[in-house]
């Protein structure tokens, strides 16, 4: 059963993902994130989530999920120092999708509005440590800077799996 759940999630996952850019820019290449490299203010300009929850009843599994794509970004920022610290500020509407068994049955705009700072760590192949929370990041000679984060928990009665991606511009 947890070989088919991840099975699924990782093939929605990679749907929902694959979607974002059809892009064919052979001239963008990956940069080494180091604290100087990321050192800068990036601007929120793209934000994706997937929550995705298999609950065990006694009438078989059901799958719930709650997608949340970009609708309207305000001012959002994060700005990296050299020194490891970071700082957030986030103004954004999101679009909530909620789906029982693929049936979506909610779709509500949500306002997330917060700030928030601290220390960073590079802890090496391209990830980011945030307040004791890891997030794989890429960033492109470009200056976008995509942050991932995934989740996964298991107990008796349900599985959960939670991925978030914001991608970032550097101004």
């Amino acid at each position: 059963m947890k070989f088919i759940t991840k099975l699924v999630v990782l093939a929605i996952l990679v749907t929902f993902l694959s979607c974002s850019s059809d892009d064919d820019n052979s001239s963008l290449q990956e940069v080494a994130i180091t604290t100087a490299s990321l050192s800068g203010t990036y601007e929120l300009t793209a934000y994706n989530s997937l929550d995705i929850t298999l609950l065990e009843t006694e009438d078989g599994t059901y799958t719930e999920s709650i997608i949340g794509e970009h609708l309207t970004l305000g001012n959002s920022n994060i700005t990296f120092t050299e020194s490891g610290d970071y700082s957030f500020n986030y103004n954004y509407v999101i679009t909530e999708k909620y789906a029982l068994n693929g049936f979506t049955y909610i779709t509500d705009n949500v306002d997330y509005s917060d700030a928030s700072a601290g220390d960073y760590t590079i802890t090496g192949d391209q990830k980011v440590l945030f307040n004791g929370r890891e997030y794989e990041a890429t960033l492109l000679n470009n200056g976008e800077l995509t942050i991932y984060f995934e989740q996964y928990e298991e107990t008796e009665y349900y599985e959960n799996t939670y991925s978030q991606e914001l991608t970032f511009t550097k101004v």
